[in-house]
């Protein structure tokens, strides 16, 4: 009789998770998926680079970035909580065959409630942005800049940059992509969309990120419960 109990809880557990997934996806969790290149146009994406010129959004190229999707790396951005975890693998070349080390960058202000309409920057902080670069990694930096740090904040300020070739309207959240252009926020001056929103003369990186994610719905973990329990009550009755 408990036996039978626990089966038909692991069968309502399990319903229900298939119900919710039809009607209540939760939009605000979501997994990154893609940090899409631009190898050419005006404005180069998914890059570290010198931040030395155009208020801290310009610079000489340092490093090409792409998501690391190897077992265990978890890439995932929830705009309600603005929690961020992204993976990325670090290349010194656009067609990203000379890998020079790993990073992760974390976040826990990222809301997507800080990003404006595309085209409708008004100033403001989108988020800080803090990267944890593996040795490696963080040696090909320095070979770069000797001042660049592990552990170094950024900050993504909404500003109107330029529009990318491929139609990704910098420091927004749209469609399925978010856009990001910013710079060490040691080097913050101000959060207005025009002027010079980084120092120059004290910024050590920039980076301009665009990544893309799926929503998760959170009955798909609902519904992953209701299988386990109904995997084990079997596993038990076979037994």
């Amino acid at each position: 009789m408990k036996q039978q109990s626990s089966f038909r809880f692991g069968c309502m557990l399990a319903a229900a998770g298939m119900a919710v997934s039809l009607v209540a996806p939760l939009a605000n969790a979501a997994t990154i998926i893609a940090t899409p290149q631009e190898t050419g146009g005006g404005f180069l994406h998914n890059v570290f680079h010198s931040a030395n010129a155009n208020g801290g959004a310009s610079g000489t190229i340092w490093a090409w970035m792409d998501l690391d999707t190897s077992y265990g790396a978890s890439n995932d951005w929830n705009a309600a909580t603005g929690a961020l975890e992204i993976h990325v693998n670090i290349y010194a070349d656009s067609a990203l065959s000379s890998l020079q080390g790993t990073a992760v960058g974390t976040s826990a202000n990222l809301l997507g409630a800080n990003f404006s309409a595309p085209n409708a920057q008004n100033g403001g902080l989108l988020g800080n942005i803090v990267w944890d670069f593996d040795a490696a990694a963080l040696a090909y930096l320095q070979s770069k800049d000797a001042a660049i740090t592990d552990l170094l904040s950024q900050a993504f300020v909404d500003r109107n940059y330029a529009t990318s070739t491929n139609g990704f309207q910098a420091n927004s959240l749209a469609n399925n992509s978010v856009t990001l252009w910013g710079a060490d926020s040691a080097a913050l001056l101000n959060t207005n969309t025009s002027g010079s929103n980084f120092n120059t003369a004290t910024t050590i990186l920039g980076t301009d990120l665009v990544f893309t994610v799926v929503p998760v719905p959170a009955a798909v973990w609902l519904f992953g419960s209701g299988l386990a329990v109904l995997g084990a009550v079997r596993r038990r009755r076979t037994a």
